[in-house]
């Protein structure tokens, strides 16, 4: 009997792990998709402005100043 009770006893602690283990991995998964979304719509940000950038120079048939860029971010 002793060696049953021992025995349930490793099992349950196993299947306890286990469930933390992937619990923790979960959360881990969670947090790195989060994580690459906010970088994503960051990168995604700067595209925008770069096009933006791009907008403005070609729209101009001069190299634009510093008081223009300014202004067309502003």
């Amino acid at each position: 009997m002793p060696l049953l009770s021992f025995v349930d006893s490793i099992a349950g602690w196993q299947l306890a792990v286990n469930s933390e283990n992937r619990a923790i991995e979960l959360q881990y998964a969670g947090r790195a998709e989060n994580q690459a979304i906010v970088l994503e719509n960051g990168i995604g940000d700067y595209w925008d402005k770069l096009y933006a950038v791009r907008a403005l120079s070609d729209s101009s048939s001069k190299l634009v100043t510093r008081e223009q860029f300014e202004d067309f971010f502003h």
